[in-house]
């Protein structure tokens, strides 16, 4: 008994010794890296994107199309902040409460704010308030899956086709690591989603019902563990395996990353932001004051606006690189820019190119807002009563006409019908004189054998 003491003493003293003296590993040093210092990733598909200009760094796989779980709901957050109010009120209905899997236990008729939905949907991955925003905004899942693959393609992407608003497993649900980036990219802009992605945990202060789940906990090990994260959204599915949508900022960088069925995403999604973090320096290609440009703007009164880039633009090149590279850059308005255009607004895009490859690339801004011309404005505000007008117009002419001919048909028909009766009440044959139908034959005389007319 005193050696089993002694055995647990000594194992004790040992475990206590290992804890206090040794070293901390940081989760991206578990991911080995090849030759050039690359990190290896074991995904069917990764990528790693400057934030600001959309410039890739790494990628394996970035256009392969496959299912990604509940990163699809960084696309029905980014639709929540564009088209509904934070502070609004919400009602779950009965098929919200009976969604299933990942939930925060909305039950029907139960109410809840924006935010603290938008809140579960993306700390706790909770289906049920996803499908809450779809009937909220759309009016029920196939319509908002509508709005979402709209929006896909407004933000450029190519290879997503997106059937539900949680990312629960279907055939047709699918994105890739590129494309998933490019839509990350857009919904950082709005900061609720990177301060909730990157919450430990949230309070669900304002639901009316179901008051015995209220917080809830972000279990990710990349947001919690790594440094620099600063989000985004995590997912799993058994067809889609681990996948992670990953966003982190490091002196004044921005970059993003999609890791897509892995085995470890937390720590390769830290070790392709070290990698993009350490391993490349910008190189100014265009400077926000050297970008001086007008665009016409129809229909204004001031006739044209100047633009502005909202930074410098640069590309990422590897640290050391010696090489001469052959870099140029170009810019394009979009077409038939109309007022009014507010100032801020996006009018355009400057493109820096790499041996005539576009690589990165900014939005060219409005500095200044446009306004109608008075006359066009006018037209605006009163078109709708002409054409109002017209339209009661155009559909009481088409009743009328039809009216009308209903009406010539039936007294068509009462004239055709008054003719046979005419006609019914004489002889069959111009020859004879006219009798009525029942005198139109002569009667038979048994008695002569032959026919007699009287």
């Amino acid at each position: 008994m005193k050696n089993l003491f002694n055995v647990i003493l000594i194992w004790f003293i040992f475990c206590l010794t290992t804890f206090l003296f040794a070293e901390e590993i940081d989760i991206w040093e578990k991911v080995f890296v090849d030759i050039n210092g690359r990190p290896i990733i074991d995904a069917k598909a990764a990528i790693l994107m400057d934030g600001e200009t959309g410039q890739i760094l790494y990628s394996h796989n970035p256009d392969l199309r496959l299912p990604n779980a509940s990163t699809t709901k960084i696309m029905t957050a980014l639709l929540v902040v564009e088209n509904l109010d934070l502070d609004s009120m919400l009602t779950a209905s009965k098929n919200v409460s009976e969604t299933p899997f990942t939930s925060i236990y909305l039950t029907d008729g139960e109410q809840i704010s924006v935010k603290d939905a938008l809140a579960g949907a993306i700390i706790k991955s909770a289906n049920d308030a996803c499908v809450l925003f779809a009937e909220s905004i759309s009016g029920d899942c196939d319509k908002f899956a509508q709005l979402m693959n709209e929006r896909a393609k407004e933000l450029g992407c190519k290879n997503t086709n997106f059937v539900t608003p949680n990312g629960l497993n279907h055939e047709n649900h699918y994105s890739t690591a590129k494309d998933l980036c490019v839509i990350a990219k857009e919904a950082i802009r709005y900061p609720v989603i990177s301060e909730l992605s990157q919450r430990e945990s949230w309070v669900l202060s304002s639901r009316s019902i179901n008051k015995e789940n209220l917080l809830v906990k972000n279990k990710q090990k990349y947001i919690l563990n790594y440094p620099y994260a600063t989000g985004l959204k995590p997912g799993y599915t058994k067809q889609a395996g681990n996948c992670l949508v990953g966003t982190a900022e490091k002196d004044g960088r921005i970059l993003i990353s999609c890791i897509l069925n892995s085995s470890e995403i937390s720590a390769q999604t830290a070790a392709l932001m070290e990698y993009g973090f350490n391993r490349f320096e910008k190189k100014i290609i265009l400077k926000k004051d050297d970008f001086r440009e007008y665009v016409k703007v129809s229909n204004s009164e001031e006739g044209q606006i100047p633009a502005r880039i909202p930074m410098d633009l640069f590309i990422l090149i590897p640290k050391g690189f010696k090489k001469t590279e052959d870099y140029e850059y170009k810019w394009e308005f979009f077409q038939d820019i109309s007022a009014p255009v507010e100032e801020g607004q996006v009018i355009g895009k400057v493109i820096a190119y790499k041996n005539g490859e576009g690589i990165a690339s900014l939005d060219i801004l409005a500095e200044k807002s446009a306004k109608e011309l008075p006359l066009v404005s006018s037209i605006k505000k009163n078109i709708y009563k002409p054409l109002i007008i017209i339209v009661i117009l155009v559909v009481l002419v088409y009743y009328a006409r039809k009216i009308a001919k209903n009406h010539g048909s039936k007294r068509s028909r009462f004239q055709k019908k008054v003719r046979r009766a005419d006609i019914s009440g004489q002889s069959y044959s111009r020859r004879y004189k006219s009798y009525t139908r029942s005198k139109s034959r002569p009667e038979y005389k048994s008695d002569t054998d032959s026919w007699k007319r009287y």
